[in-house]
C-alpha cells in the first residue's frame, strides 16, 4: 500500500531535504551511509525521531541487504563522500565499513512512499534495478542524473512522465503557495537540497524521449557548474 503521508530520503546528507519534508507535514524514512553524518543527523532530528515522525537508517542503499562495504567519508567536502573516491579529489578521506540495505527491505518495514528521493553518488542504478517489476511504486520519484542510466531505470520501473530540474535555477526555487504537496513552508532552507517535488515542480511533464532531448541540450549548463535531477511521475 502506498502511504500518501510518507517520503523516503535515500542519501540524506546533512538532512536539509528531510527537514523540508518534515516541515511540510510528511513522515520521513531516511537512509544515510556516512557514519559521521549519521551522528549529526541523529542529534539534529532527535525530537522528530523521538516522536516517530522520522526514521534514520544507518546503512548504504544497495541492490542487496546485509553486505559489508567500504564507505569513504571526505572530511573536506562531505558531498563527495561515497563508496569510491571522487575522480578529481584524491585526499581527505576516512574509510569506514557499513552494511547495505535494499529497497525491498525498506518497504517491507515502512511501506511504499508517496515520493522517494535518491541521491547516492553514482550508486543509483543498482539500487533502482531491484524495483523493476514491483506492483506498487511511489507516485513520484527523483534521482540525481549526471548520466541517463538512472533515468533509464525509472522508465523500466514503469514511470512514463519526466521532468529535468535544474538544481541551480536562476533566482532560486519557486515556493508554491497555496501548497500542492503537504503544508506550506515559509522561507524553506533549500541550501544543498533537491528542492520542490511532486505536484509543486515547475514546468511541464514530458515523455521519456523528450526528457532525453532536454538532457542532451543541457550539456552546456552542466559544463558551467549546473547540476540536474530527474523527477518521474507514475502515469
Amino acid at each position: 500500500m502506498i502511504h500518501n503521508d510518507l517520503i523516503f530520503d535515500i542519501g540524506m546528507s546533512e538532512g536539509n531535504d528531510t527537514a523540508f519534508y518534515l516541515a511540510k507535514g510528511f513522515r520521513v524514512v531516511g537512509v544515510e551511509a556516512d557514519p559521521v553524518v549519521y551522528k549529526t543527523l541523529v542529534e539534529r532530528f532527535a525530537s522528530e525521531i523521538g516522536s516517530g515522525r522520522l526514521t534514520v537508517i544507518h546503512k548504504a542503499a544497495a541492490d542487496v541487504s546485509g553486505n559489508k562495504i567500504k564507505f569513504l567519508h571526505n572530511d573536506i567536502q562531505q558531498g563527495i563522500s561515497g563508496t569510491s573516491r571522487h575522480p578529481h579529489i584524491a585526499d581527505g578521506y576516512t574509510e569506514f565499513e557499513v552494511e547495505t540495505i535494499c529497497w525491498n527491505d525498506i518497504i517491507a518495514a515502512h511501506g511504499v512512499p508517496h515520493y522517494c528521493k535518491v541521491d547516492i553518488e553514482g550508486q543509483e542504478k543498482p539500487f533502482l534495478e531491484q524495483i523493476v517489476g514491483q506492483r506498487e511504486i511511489p507516485h513520484f520519484f527523483s534521482v540525481e542524473c549526471h548520466e541517463l542510466a538512472p533515468v533509464e531505470m525509472l522508465q523500466k520501473i514503469g514511470y512514463r512522465l519526466f521532468k529535468l530540474i535544474d538544481q541551480t535555477p536562476l533566482g532560486g526555487f519557486v515556493n508554491v503557495n497555496p501548497p500542492q504537496e503537504g503544508s506550506y513552508v515559509e522561507n524553506p532552507n533549500w541550501h544543498h537540497t533537491s528542492g520542490p517535488f511532486g505536484n509543486e515542480l515547475p514546468g511541464l511533464w514530458t515523455i521519456y524521449d523528450q526528457f532525453v532531448s532536454a538532457f542532451h541540450a543541457a550539456v552546456p549548463l552542466r559544463h558551467q557548474g549546473h547540476w540536474f535531477d530527474c523527477h518521474a511521475k507514475a502515469s
